[in-house]
């Protein structure tokens, strides 16, 4: 079951990001609501109902018709200004999390979805496939189809009015990347199991790769059912986000015995999935290089929006304290997958990626190094000295930029005391603790 559920949930994210699957989706719907009134034209329970004349139906659907050929198409054109817009004001990257996110699709489909529920609802009509109570049963889900067109119209408006505004695509890609470090925190600790509890074993086959792009999924049920057939395990050497090449190592394979001849490489290729482009599913290190490119597209001197910088500090703030409370939540959870090991995201490389470059392009500018101190000094509290150290080195390394670009002394005096606040007692009571010896006979 466990393994079926991480199927459909991949599956659902992938058909989510294509534009066409929910017009789709609509167009069907309403062809079967045109079926069901034919259906129940044969109930008695609706022989009673008031009967409508067909010229109203008829005219209500001719209505309907034209209306939204005309709102489709003007949809369509305002999606495309703002998903321009929307990549333009922060970065092409984003796109995909605004779209996993854009009411406009539910729009869209509904406004397509209706266009085609009126045509065949005319074809119907006007050819004699339903009888009077069909006809009436027909105006009472056009009635509906109307109101649905009201609500998603409204809707919409709301949304494709924020939808070019940045502080909109900094909150989807927050989102997006918020549901990837959930996903990955799962991972980590119950469909894999650590190096250091597996025993090195002879005979490990490699497996290479015979594409060129992204890893973006690993299908790790296939891993360990392969593993499992084969009476071994499977260690994977990449994890999705990774670039790979031809011929760069993708797993390697090993059991207590020499692995036969007839071990199934091919499909332990097919399990890791490459493709041109990264994903926010199961990359949440992505999301994280989203938005930091936000920030530092705004940090650039033709733009200078500090503002910006510091929003994007928040969402990284939030991010990692987050992506902090699930790894705790499922540390110690039960292992499904206990054949298969995929890396794990060290916090370092979850700190460097957010706010090294951050920290190099808004040296220049006291308030965004004033954020990034304190929103370093908070990070280095969550638990755990992985947290502390990691947040201490950028820490460290914002602040030896931004006294080199300061010129105004009283801004560098500020962020060294705000330092001092936040690490430099800390750092001292850390030294005084490794050398307790030392301490006493200074005493």
């Amino acid at each position: 079951m466990e393994e079926l559920l991480d199927k459909i949930s991949v599956l659902y994210h992938r058909l989510h990001q294509k534009l066409w699957v929910k017009p789709l989706m609509m167009c069907l719907l309403s062809v079967f609501s045109i079926l069901l009134a034919r259906v129940l034209e044969r109930v008695e329970f609706f022989q009673s109902i008031p009967q409508l004349s067909v010229d109203s139906v008829i005219t209500l659907l001719s209505v309907l018709t034209g209306a939204m050929l005309a709102i489709a198409t003007f949809a369509v054109g305002a999606m495309v200004n703002a998903y321009h817009a929307a990549s333009t004001s922060a970065t092409p990257r984003s796109f995909s999390a605004v779209l996993s996110k854009d009411s406009s699709q539910n729009a869209l489909s509904v406004f397509i979805g209706t266009f085609i529920y009126s045509v065949v609802g005319l074809i119907f009509v006007e050819n004699g496939f339903l009888n009077e109570v069909g006809v009436t049963l027909l105006f009472w889900f056009t009635v509906v189809a109307y109101a649905m067109v009201i609500y998603s119209f409204v809707r919409w408006l709301d949304w494709i009015a924020r939808l070019g505004q940045l502080g909109t695509t900094i909150r989807n890609v927050e989102n997006t990347t918020l549901r990837a470090i959930k996903r990955r925190s799962i991972s980590a600790y119950i469909k894999t199991v650590p190096a250091d509890v597996i025993e090195e074993l002879d005979h490990a086959l490699t497996v290479y790769s015979d594409h060129v792009g992204y890893v973006t999924h690993i299908d790790i049920p296939l891993l360990q059912q392969l593993a499992r057939d084969h009476g071994g395990w499977i260690c994977s050497e990449v994890r999705p986000g990774d670039y790979v090449g031809l011929n760069s190592v993708l797993c390697k394979a090993w059991s207590q015995h020499p692995l036969s001849q007839d071990f199934p490489k091919s499909l332990v290729t097919k399990a890791f999935q490459v493709e041109r482009d990264r994903q926010f599913d199961d990359d949440p290190l992505f999301g994280i290089v989203v938005i930091t490119e936000i920030g530092n597209r705004a940090l650039s001197p033709g733009i200078n929006d500090p503002g910006t910088a510091i929003e994007v500090l928040s969402s990284h703030h939030r991010l990692i304290s987050k992506w902090a409370t699930y790894q705790g939540k499922y540390r110690n959870a039960k292992m499904i997958y206990d054949r298969v090991y995929v890396p794990r995201i060290q916090t370092v490389e979850i700190l460097d990626t957010a706010f090294n470059s951050l920290g190099r392009d808004g040296a220049g500018l006291i308030e965004v190094a004033i954020r990034l101190q304190k929103t370093l000094g908070s990070l280095s509290r969550l638990g755990g000295d992985d947290y502390y150290q990691a947040a201490l080195r950028q820490s460290e390394r914002a602040l030896g930029r931004a006294l080199q670009e300061l010129s105004f002394q009283p801004d560098r005096d500020r962020l060294q005391t705000i330092w001092n606040h936040t690490f430099a007692s800390e750092v001292a009571d850390t030294a005084a603790s490794s050398h307790p010896k030392e301490a006493d006979a200074s005493n």
